[in-house]
C-alpha cells in the first residue's frame, strides 16, 4: 500500500489539486461574457457556482479518498466556498510536503466565512428568514387536490408549510392559479405568509415510440428436471368480431362462427410457425372463452391455418387463419450495448439482429 504520506504521493496529490484550480479559473474565463450581464451582487456567487459545476464535471473520488487518508477535506462541503477549500487544500498538503506556500495567482473568490454568509444572506432572501430553532425551511409539493380544497392548504399552513411548491411538471395553469389563490385565502385566516415556488419542468429524457414486434404468440408446457411434461400449455381461445379486439397477449382470437364450433373435445391440429404439428385439445368452453391443452412448445403466427377433428374420425375442418395483432416491444439494454439519443421521436426497431438506433424524444446534451 502506498504511503499516503510519501514524497511522491504528496506532490501528485498537489498537482491534481492544482489542476482543479485551473480548470475553475478557464471555466470562469470561458463565461465571462454570463457573468458580465449577472448584477454586480450576484457576480461573486454566480463565479463560486461555475468553479463548482467545473469540479464536478470531473471525476474527483480518487482524490478525495486520498486526501481523506491525509486527515484533509474531501472537498465534500465546498458550495459556497470553493476557491477557499481548493486553496487550504493545497496549502496543506504543500506544508506536508515541506515546500514553500506560495499562493497560486490571484486570491480566493471568497472566503470560508464570507461563503456561509453570503449562503446565508441569498436563502433568506429566496426562502425566506428561517425559524429561530432550526436553518431549513419546510417546502410542500402541491397535489392537484390543493386546487381543489382550500381546507388542505389552510392546515398545511398551520402545520409549519413555508413554501408552496408547484411542480409545473404536472396540471395546468388554471389550477396552478387555483392553489395560489387558496394559498392567498389560508394566509388571512391564518396570519402567516408563505413562499411559493415554480418548479419549471426541464428536459426529460423519455423512451420514444418502438415498432411493434412481430405477431407471434408462444406458448411452452412445464416440465421437470428430466424433460417429462408434468403440465400443459394452457392456450385461451377468444371470439372475435369486427367490434371487439381480444386481449391477444392472453390467447389467439377466432372468428366468432368459428369460435361457436368448438367444444370440449375438440381437437385443433395445425402447424405452428416452424412447420411443426401441434395437438390443441380443448378442455374447457365458456361464453367467451375456450381452453385448450398442449404437451408441446408452439409459436403461432398469422397465417397459420388450424383444423377441426373429430376423437372418433378425422374431419378435417378448415378454419381461416388466426387474426393476430402485434405485440408490444421494450428495449432490453445489456451490458456493452450501444445507447443513442436523438430529437426524433420517429419509431424505431427494438429488436437486437436489426436494430440501428433507439428513438427518444430527449436530449442530445446528454
Amino acid at each position: 500500500m502506498t504511503d499516503p504520506f510519501s514524497s511522491e504521493h504528496l506532490h501528485r496529490l498537489i498537482r491534481d489539486v492544482e489542476d482543479l484550480v485551473s480548470t475553475c479559473r478557464q471555466r470562469q474565463a470561458q463565461e465571462a461574457h454570463t457573468l458580465a450581464a449577472m448584477p454586480q451582487e450576484s457576480r461573486l456567487s454566480a463565479a463560486n457556482l461555475i468553479h463548482y459545476l467545473a469540479i464536478r464535471d470531473r471525476d474527483v473520488i480518487p482524490l478525495q479518498e486520498n486526501l481523506c487518508h491525509l486527515g484533509l477535506s474531501s472537498l465534500g462541503r465546498m458550495e459556497a466556498h470553493v476557491s477557499a477549500t481548493l486553496g487550504a487544500v493545497r496549502m496543506a498538503l504543500l506544508r506536508l510536503a515541506g515546500l514553500p506556500c506560495d499562493p497560486v495567482g490571484e486570491e480566493p473568490l471568497n472566503g470560508f466565512a464570507l461563503g456561509g454568509k453570503q449562503l446565508a444572506e441569498n436563502a433568506a432572501k429566496i426562502l425566506g428568514d428561517p425559524t429561530p430553532d432550526r436553518s431549513t425551511r419546510i417546502m410542500v409539493t402541491m397535489p392537484t387536490e390543493a386546487a381543489q380544497d382550500p381546507v388542505l392548504i389552510s392546515a398545511l399552513l398551520s402545520a409549519g408549510m413555508e413554501i408552496m411548491r408547484i411542480n409545473c411538471a404536472h396540471d395546468d395553469p388554471p389550477t396552478w392559479l387555483r392553489m395560489v389563490e387558496n394559498l392567498r385565502k389560508a394566509e388571512a385566516l391564518t396570519g402567516k405568509t408563505c413562499k411559493v415556488a415554480f418548479d419549471l419542468a426541464g428536459p426529460k429524457l423519455r423512451t420514444g415510440p418502438i415498432e411493434p414486434g412481430p405477431p407471434v404468440i408462444h406458448w411452452k408446457p412445464v416440465r421437470d428436471w428430466r424433460g417429462e411434461v408434468i403440465s400443459p400449455a394452457r392456450i385461451r381461445f377468444y371470439p372475435f368480431d369486427a367490434t371487439s379486439l381480444p386481449p391477444v397477449e392472453d390467447g389467439l382470437p377466432l372468428p366468432r362462427e368459428d369460435f361457436h364450433r368448438i367444444q370440449p373435445g375438440s381437437l385443433l391440429r395445425l402447424r405452428d410457425a416452424r412447420g411443426r404439428r401441434r395437438d390443441l385439445n380443448v378442455v374447457a368452453t365458456s361464453g367467451d372463452c375456450a381452453i385448450a391443452e398442449c404437451d408441446h412448445t408452439g409459436y403461432v403466427e398469422p397465417g397459420t391455418n388450424p383444423s377441426k377433428s373429430s376423437r372418433d374420425r378425422t374431419i378435417s375442418l378448415p378454419l381461416p387463419s388466426f387474426l393476430l395483432w402485434p405485440l408490444p416491444f421494450r428495449i432490453e439494454l445489456r451490458a456493452g450495448d450501444q445507447l443513442r439519443f436523438s430529437w426524433e421521436t420517429r419509431p424505431v426497431w427494438a429488436l437486437r439482429q436489426t436494430m440501428k438506433g433507439r428513438g427518444h424524444s430527449r436530449p442530445n446534451w446528454l
